[in-house]
């Protein structure tokens, strides 16, 4: 059955959303009262539709067990709280380049979806556990046999999600297959030496997007074993790693400062 969006209650929302009366959301006019979001009407609708729906699929244990998935795993209220800045952080960018007229925009609704969901195969308990480890996973220049295997465990994600979301939404396929193939796509790389080798070309605009906005969250973000970086620093680290994002899109987004007007606030809450 259809999931319903309409009664969905959100709690990982930030208060100052959470709050307003789903009719009201919808208005223009609270969009230009609460202006710190800098989202267009459209993308704005499509940030309470994602959250609405991923709420609710959070809540639905018996579908998410059918999928081996388990939203009672440690650490899923993090993964919530990054998954909506992950999707606020990729409507702006993606906002602007509508503004610009760029061939590299996505569709809105892909790229929300998929935003909120992209890390949705850490929801499957051996992934989990890994994650959950109070050690930090080397990443390529691993020292041990078990940190190999842990690191091809945590690579697995994308796939997880890929599988979860393919089986998950009573949406229509070309829209379920476009959010799965976004989330599965989401640590490629422009050299074609991401997580499953894949050439640029076949990398959807929409993963491209969420690649830069994940990586900034997670290094502007309390994480264990890492040390937060301020948001010059993260910029810097995006620029540097040419070979793993789009540089057009990360000079984008660097112009966009996030971290000015209120977005901190929404992080803060999250």
């Amino acid at each position: 059955m259809p999931m319903n969006t309409a009664t969905a209650h959100p709690s990982f929302l930030p208060p100052s959303i959470d709050s307003v009366p789903p009719s009201v959301r919808r208005e223009k006019g609270y969009w230009e009262i609460h202006p710190e979001l800098k989202l267009t009407l459209e993308s704005a609708n499509e940030f309470i539709r994602g959250s609405l729906v991923t709420h609710e699929l959070y809540e639905n244990k018996p579908l998410l067990k059918t999928l081996d998935l388990d939203s009672n795993l440690p650490g899923t209220e993090s993964l919530k709280g990054h998954g909506m800045r992950v999707a606020i952080l990729s409507l702006l960018l993606n906002d602007e380049l509508e503004r610009q007229g760029s061939e590299l925009q996505g569709d809105s609704r892909i790229l929300t979806t998929a935003s909120f969901l992209h890390d949705i195969g850490k929801l499957r308990a051996e992934i989990n556990e890994v994650i959950m480890q109070p050690r930090k996973i080397l990443k390529g220049d691993t020292k041990s046999a078990s940190d190999a295997l842990a690191w091809t465990i945590i690579r697995r994600h994308p796939r997880v999600g890929f599988n979860a979301v393919s089986n998950m939404f009573e949406l229509d396929s070309d829209e379920r297959n476009h959010v799965a193939w976004a989330i599965y796509c989401h640590h490629e790389k422009q050299d074609g030496k991401g997580y499953h080798r894949l050439p640029i070309d076949r990398v959807s605009k929409e993963s491209q997007i969420i690649s830069i906005t994940d990586a900034f969250d997670v290094m502007t973000g309390n994480r264990p074993h890492q040390r937060k970086k301020t948001t010059d620093a993260a910029i810097k680290e995006l620029r540097r790693c040419n070979r793993q994002f789009n540089s057009e899109l990360v000079e984008i987004f660097a112009n966009l400062r996030p971290e000015e007007g209120e977005f901190i606030r929404y992080k803060l809450a999250a």
